[in-house]
């Protein structure tokens, strides 16, 4: 199949930051399902995960069925950032999570009263 003028890297960047928003969506021409990925905040979280896997497997198309530009060149780097800073994300969290149990242990009764 021939090759869109749409980029891979435009559209996992914007599955992947405005996703919840359907920009993805309008992106790739697809303005119905922008607009009701926009209305459902992204399928209420459940679409914009579904779109983006399909994004980074390359199997997203734009709206005239043609394949993202850029995808061979691409698809090692992008899983790589998405990878890292979601589990960035998830190791900040874990240790946020730690501190505050830590904190938590340190405090006296009248301390952890008040925070309850």
């Amino acid at each position: 199949m021939a090759s869109s003028r749409r980029e891979y890297n435009a559209t996992w960047i914007l599955s992947f930051l405005l996703g919840h928003f359907g920009v993805d969506r309008f992106y790739l021409g697809y303005v119905w399902l922008g607009v009701a990925k926009l209305l459902t905040g992204g399928g209420f979280g459940i679409w914009y995960l579904v779109d983006l896997i399909l994004v980074l497997t390359g199997q997203m198309k734009d709206a005239d069925g043609n394949e993202l530009t850029g995808y061979q060149q691409y698809k090692k780097m992008s899983w790589w950032i998405v990878g890292g800073i979601i589990g960035g994300s998830i190791v900040l969290g874990i240790l946020a999570f730690g501190l505050m149990l830590l904190a938590f242990a340190f405090m006296t009764p009248m301390q952890r009263a008040s925070w309850t």
